[in-house]
Parts: structure tokens; sequence; C-alpha cells
């Protein structure tokens, strides 16, 4: 018997030759454990799948998928989170998802935890490519994960930690913070094309701990926190970091309302 195991299944221009974004999702079967599997997005057929894990019981994780570095569109899941710990790159071939590239170590998911959006993406060191962000083993670090070239392959390596208060108890969340003096060195900055500065927070029992990037990803798909924000343009950066900052900060009333407003403000002047 098979379901759809995930609950956030997601819309990705995975294959770029047929016009339109497919549907992502992940489908488990009893004997076999669970596969990622690409629909058409209007007509739901069957486009492409991966190769199961084999063994019932065994899930995985999707994330993302996105262009990571010179065209190279990957989708992103991790496998079997609590067990295997693997962040796996899978490209499309015809009919299938053929793994490309992983790396050990990374998890998106504690045992018997309802938090189910604890990954993403995001260019936080503003290299211009997009690292994948999961947590270590110990949950009390989340790290940066990026496609590189080595020779004429790409491996998969960890590019920046970011060291927690305590062990992440929450959601990961994502968010495009917009200054005027952004918006106004912009000539079409109504229209989209907005620089922004990235911002990713995940709480710490009562401590939140904030990371401030340079801008995220365009046209990313993802479960989870979906980051998302147009193509930047030559703006100032001024208001970014040319490397991630990273802070904690005790979680008060005062600050969540600093943080809802300036959220509150971004999407008032994006729109």
């Amino acid at each position: 018997v098979a379901v759809f195991e995930g609950i956030s299944p997601f819309f990705a221009d995975v294959d770029q030759s047929v016009p339109g974004q497919e549907l992502v999702t992940t489908v488990s079967d009893t004997g076999k454990g669970a596969e990622l599997r690409i629909y058409h997005g209007k007509t739901l057929e069957l486009l492409a799948r991966s190769d199961s894990i084999g063994q019932s019981n065994r899930w995985r994780h999707q994330l993302l998928h996105a262009s990571f570095g010179s065209g190279n569109r990957r989708l992103v899941d991790i496998l079997t989170p609590h067990l295997g710990k693997t962040v796996e790159f899978f490209r499309l071939d015809g009919s299938q998802l053929l793994k490309s590239e992983d790396i050990t170590g990374y998890t998106t998911h504690k045992y018997n935890s309802r938090n189910l959006d604890m990954g993403g993406g995001a260019d936080m060191d503003n290299d211009g490519e997009i690292e994948v962000v999961a947590f270590s083993d110990s949950w009390s670090q989340a790290n940066g994960i990026q496609l590189q070239r080595s020779g004429s392959s790409f491996q998969a390596y960890e590019v920046w930690d970011w060291d927690l208060a305590s062990e992440a108890t929450s959601n990961l969340a994502g968010t495009t913070l917009y200054y005027p003096e952004e918006l106004s060195s912009c000539t079409d900055a109504f229209s989209g094309s907005e620089q922004g500065t990235a911002m990713l927070a995940v709480g710490s029992g009562s401590v939140l701990n904030v990371m401030m990037g340079h801008r995220l990803p365009d046209t990313l798909g993802a479960s989870g926190p979906v980051i998302t924000t147009p193509t930047p343009c030559d703006c100032d950066n001024a208001f970014s970091t040319a490397s991630p900052t990273r802070s904690s900060f005790v979680l008060t009333s005062q600050l969540l309302a600093i943080i809802t407003l300036l959220t509150l403000c971004s999407q008032w002047i994006a729109s």
C-alpha cells in the first residue's frame, strides 16, 4: 500500500522542458519505504520518481528545489532524518530522479516532534550560491550546505555554521526585510526586483536565535519555510553584511513586537 507521506508538497520548475511548474511529493510504500515523485502541475500525470529507500518505516524529508550554481538544478531531501541524517541532491534524468550528491551528519526533524519545518534554503553568505539550511546531530548548530565543483563533478560541502544559544526547539523561520534606502536605489523597486536582507530565526527554549544574511534565493521551490524573493537589482549593500551575522536574543514581548512590525512593514512596502 502506498500513501502520500509528506504534508507539505510544493510546486517547482523541475522539468524546464515542460511549461509550468511540477508538484513535488513524497510517497511511502509499506514494503519499500519512501520515494520522491514529480507530477505535472495541471494534469497530475506522474513525470518522474526516485528510487525507494528499500525498507519500510523509512522516510524522506523533501526540502527544496533550486539552482545550485551554473544552472545545476537539484531537488533536495533529507534521507531518514533520525537515522541516516543525509542531505541528498537529485537531478532529473528523463523519468528518473537520480541522486547526484550527498553529505551526511545533518537533520531536519526530531523524533516525535510536530515541528516539520526545520530546514530550508537561502544565500546567507552573499556568494551568489544557495545553501541548504539544516541542523547538526546535536541540534545546537545550524549549517549551510552548498554544492561546489570538484573536477568534472560537484560535491556537497558545509560552507558555514551557526552556533545557537542551546538546542533548537522550534521550526526554522525566514523572511526578507526591505529598507526604504534599498527600495529607492532600485529603478523598478516596486515591480519585483528589490534587494532585501535575509533573516533566519529559530527558537532555543526561551531564546530566539537570529541570523542576518544578504539575500534569499530567487524562485526557490520549497516545503517548510518557503523563502523567496525576486531577482535582486544592483542596490547598495549598506544594510547587508558580507558574511552572516549571528546573534541570540532573549525572547521578550518587546522583541516579538519589533519582529512582527518589521515583517508587516516589509510586506506592506513590497506590495
